[in-house]
């Protein structure tokens, strides 16, 4: 299990948020379907959720953030001075949602905006470790942002936090944005908003080892499917196994995807990171 003792490098996915308006029923839900377990949050109402132990999301209520931020899933990315890449974000046409601000003795936090109005959050880690999972079943496997504008949006990224812009062409997304991470990049996705949402966003999703089984669980929480998926209802690539878009019971999309089997002579380890935040 890679473990880090240092800070994320700027612009690494730190981990996901959903900003919820009740607590307890956003919690109920995500630990039926994910099997995740919880401790209480840093400040206010806010719940850390742990898979086996270790933090793997966040759900804060939306008493803790501005009327700006909005509800749903959104991703924290590292950042090593949140004052000064919120003032570079700003001068290269993002907007702050929600001023820097500390959380107890923790770390730093900020909300901002890309220029076409995807949000996300800002870390800058404080001296009090703690331990972050991706890429296993209930856990972070994937990123996606949604926008209109992948090339301006990628320089967005790159001159804010240093990310870089991987072109391929591939079931509709014309690229990544490439962290220091050896195990999760940031996907970047031309399709329209997903509804309810109307501006570009930021979709968060989670492993499951079996989808069809987290699927049915879901939809027993009361969860729905969309009606006219954007790519396929699962889908299926031979590279990053099979996925799939839900709304939760309070109508906030989330994904799911299943790793693909490995393959005959892969003798890799499951990805897995535990890093201090």
């Amino acid at each position: 299990m890679p473990t880090m003792s240092t800070r994320h490098p700027p612009g690494e996915l730190v981990h996901p948020e959903l900003v919820c308006g009740n607590l307890a029923a956003a919690f109920a839900f995500y630990s039926a379907v994910l099997d995740w377990g919880s401790t209480p949050g840093l400040v206010g109402p806010h719940l850390i959720a742990t898979s086996d132990g270790i933090d793997c999301a966040g759900l804060a209520h939306t008493i803790t953030r501005r009327h700006d931020v909005p509800t749903g899933w959104l991703p924290y990315l590292a950042a090593d001075d949140v004052d000064h890449t919120c003032r570079t974000a700003v001068d290269h046409g993002g907007a702050v949602v929600q001023a820097p601000s500390d959380v107890g003795d923790a770390g730093r936090i900020a909300f901002v905006a890309d220029p076409h109005g995807a949000v996300f959050g800002l870390w800058q880690a404080g001296p009090v470790p703690g331990r972050h999972r991706i890429a296993e079943p209930g856990t972070l496997c994937r990123a996606e942002l949604i926008t209109p504008d992948p090339y301006r949006t990628a320089s967005f990224y790159a001159a804010v936090l240093g990310l870089r812009w991987h072109s391929f062409a591939h079931q509709g997304w014309p690229g990544v944005l490439q962290t220091s991470s050896p195990h999760l990049d940031l996907t970047v996705a031309t399709q329209t908003a997903t509804p309810p949402r109307d501006v570009a966003h930021w979709l968060i999703y989670f492993g499951v080892g079996d989808l069809n089984r987290a699927l049915h669980t879901a939809t027993e929480h009361g969860a729905a499917r969309p009606p006219d998926p954007p790519r396929g209802d699962p889908l299926a690539d031979a590279r990053t196994g099979r996925t799939t878009l839900l709304y939760d019971p309070s109508g906030e999309p989330f994904g799911l995807m299943q790793p693909p089997p490995p393959q005959p002579g892969d003798h890799t380890a499951p990805r897995r990171d535990h890093v201090q935040r």
